[in-house]
């Protein structure tokens, strides 16, 4: 059998070149694929979450399938919305029960049809990379997730100390030289170093990687909390246009100066489009505030239900 075609490991279900799946509507994903001519194409599908409980729950009045294995978690409960799994996963817990769930809208998806993301997509079509910076500045280390696009250097320029050392950390050598191109432009032609490769092979364990939850703003409507904060790092200007109301502003390149300033609480973190939200989630993780990062258009805010100025 050949290596892509093993269906343990890249699912049952053909359907090729999807890039991204996010949360839509009530009982709904959005599923997006790169189509042959580059253009995006969006289908909305029914998407029901569910979890896995080591036994049978009707004692709660919840309903539950059997599934045809022998395994641990042999009963499946499936709900009709995230808001719902929240719930369910909540109610296991207070009562007692083993079960196991995904975090992730994306994982539930993938699993329950048996789709794989980007199928059949050759590498040089995908759009969009990551890079890891890491600066050094009185002896405490520097990490910043930036996208590889053509204001990576813009953003480096902001953000890293200027004149320290910078070390970056990319996914393939490509990633590598163009990274090193465009910080010539802004006068940075000499790095501490450079290294290529998973995240895996940078760190000794798990405690030394840390992460933090993406989502788009339909998930954020359903899970932020009460005292959760909305964090726009949006500019001034188009800060002014429009905003979630309640929301509280710093824009991205005064974000660490003004740490201190940012109220407790777990922060949902948004810009016009997920590039600068990108960047802002690892400068707050680093800083070791709880957050959310929000990968998503800004003009999703409204549809997904908040409330904008």
């Amino acid at each position: 059998m050949e290596f892509e075609k093993n269906t343990m490991l890249f699912g049952a279900d053909s359907t090729p070149r999807i890039v991204a799946v996010e949360l839509g509507e009530t009982g709904t994903v959005r599923v997006h694929r790169r189509e042959t001519d580059g253009s995006t194409a969006t289908d909305v599908e029914p998407f029901h979450p569910f979890v896995w409980a080591d036994s049978d729950v009707v004692d709660l009045g919840i309903e539950t399938e059997k599934l045809q294995s022998d395994l641990r978690y042999g009963w499946l409960i499936t709900v009709d919305s995230w808001k719902e799994l929240i719930a369910l996963r909540n109610g296991l817990k207070n009562a007692g029960r083993d079960f196991f769930a995904f975090t992730d809208p994306v994982q539930h998806y993938l699993t329950a049809t048996g789709r794989t993301l980007f199928k059949d997509l050759p590498f040089e079509e995908l759009k969009r990379m990551q890079l890891e910076v890491l600066s050094f500045e009185g002896g405490d280390n520097h990490v910043m997730s930036i996208a590889l696009s053509d204001r990576f250097s813009t953003y480096v320029g902001w953000l890293a100390p200027w004149g320290g050392p910078i070390t970056l950390l990319g996914e393939s050598p490509a990633q590598i030289v163009e990274a090193k191109r465009q910080l010539v432009r802004i006068g940075v032609d000499r790095l501490a170093g450079a290294a290529t490769g998973s995240l895996g092979e940078f760190t000794i364990s798990d405690s030394d990687r840390r992460s933090y939850p993406r989502v788009a703003f339909a998930q954020a409507r359903q899970e932020m909390g009460e005292r959760d904060i909305m964090l726009d790092v949006r500019r001034d200007d188009e800060r002014a246009e429009s905003h979630v109301a309640g929301s509280i502003h710093v824009p991205l390149a005064d974000l660490e100066s003004r740490l201190a300033e940012l109220p407790d609480g777990r922060l949902w973190v948004h810009c016009a489009a997920g590039f600068r939200s990108s960047i802002a989630a690892s400068l707050l993780d680093r800083a070791g505030r709880d957050v959310v990062y929000i990968d998503d258009d800004y003009q999703n805010a409204a549809a997904a239900g908040f409330v904008t100025n």
